[in-house]
């Protein structure tokens, strides 16, 4: 059952919109692809509106909304302009970075996203039902789940791009940099062979930022935002943008609330995403949302920029006991 306001739904419910899809060229993006998909709420409930914008960053391989067909229009269901790069499906070969174990040239992919956020807030996509002062989302599937890591944990997140929340679907990394400020949430599965739970939870472990979720559904495998998808995942995510972004406990008669942090069995802890290995958020209700004080500076992991990012301790590193035991094989499968 799902914590719906004085209703009850034996299914996964989608919001009151329905939505359809554009397509624009951005130039500023890699030259490997300019296209940017945008799935936006439309009809007659939608009109005269505007709808906080989510970047999202597809995973190695994929396209944009070609390879999330459901789970972007089961967001902009609830009131949300997806707008997702096509450029970086086998790296960003024209701003190549590789970081240590990670296919080659995607140690920048997460600065599309912040391409994306500059175009959205253009003249260029005016047309578009985007409120640019509600705040922004960055989300992402494995490769895209790093850069939306990546993008949550830059020194300008919040101050130059508006970022409010992140959620990271699968993601892919063996870099894991403290998220002192944006709220996150991870989510993966116990079938994910390509990007094993352990890599969620290590950068879940060296978050500084009070409001974080980890999430690991038993059965769920990396391709639970494409192939086997599960709405499951559109509705919490939502849940977690529409606290974080639009700063909202209910709406659309849906506690957001009572699903991100209520104890019920239609919580993501309690059941309503389904069997969990591990479910966390925090913090908890007894707990305050203090912001944490940073007891050391260290250098960003980006060695090319003068950045620095607070954290309370180095950020830590895998262990080669810890590693994915067919890492090496799958890597560029991802």
């Amino acid at each position: 059952m799902l914590h719906l306001l004085g209703l009850s739904a034996a299914t996964v419910p989608t919001g009151p919109y329905s939505s359809t899809t554009r397509h624009f060229t951005v130039k500023t993006l890699d030259a490997s692809n300019q296209v940017v998909d945008v799935t936006f709420p439309t009809g007659a409930a939608a009109a005269g509106k505007q709808f906080p914008l989510i970047s999202y960053t597809h995973g190695l391989s994929d396209h944009g909304e070609a390879s999330y067909p459901k789970l972007f229009s089961d967001l902009a269901s609830w009131g949300y302009v997806i707008a997702a790069t096509n450029s970086c499906q086998e790296g960003c070969f024209h701003d190549c970075k590789t970081l240590p174990d990670d296919p080659p040239c995607f140690g920048n992919y997460y600065k599309e996203s912040f391409k994306v956020i500059e175009w959205a807030r253009s003249p260029a996509a005016a047309s578009l039902p985007i409120n640019n002062t509600a705040g922004v989302a960055v989300a992402g599937h494995s490769m895209g789940g790093q850069a939306a890591l990546l993008a949550a944990a830059d020194a300008t997140a919040r101050t130059e791009y508006g970022i409010k929340a992140a959620v990271m679907h699968h993601a892919y990394t063996h870099t894991y940099p403290s998220i002192s400020e944006v709220p996150f949430l991870a989510c993966t599965g116990t079938a994910d062979a390509t990007a094993p739970p352990a890599m969620a939870e290590k950068f879940f472990s060296a978050a500084s930022v009070s409001r974080k979720g980890l999430i690991n559904v038993r059965g769920a495998n990396h391709h639970e935002p494409t192939t086997d998808y599960r709405p499951e995942l559109a509705l919490f995510t939502a849940a977690w943008i529409k606290l974080y972004v639009d700063g909202v406990e209910s709406s659309e008669g849906m506690s957001w609330r009572g699903l991100i942090y209520g104890t019920g069995t239609d919580s993501v802890c309690g059941g309503g995403d389904g069997q969990m290995a591990e479910c966390t958020m925090l913090p908890k209700a007894s707990e305050p949302e203090a912001t944490p004080t940073p007891t050391a500076v260290e250098e960003s992991f980006y060695p090319d920029e003068a950045r620095l990012i607070a954290s309370p301790s180095p950020s830590p590193s895998p262990s080669p006991a810890e590693e994915p035991p067919q890492r090496a094989a799958v890597r560029w499968t991802i």
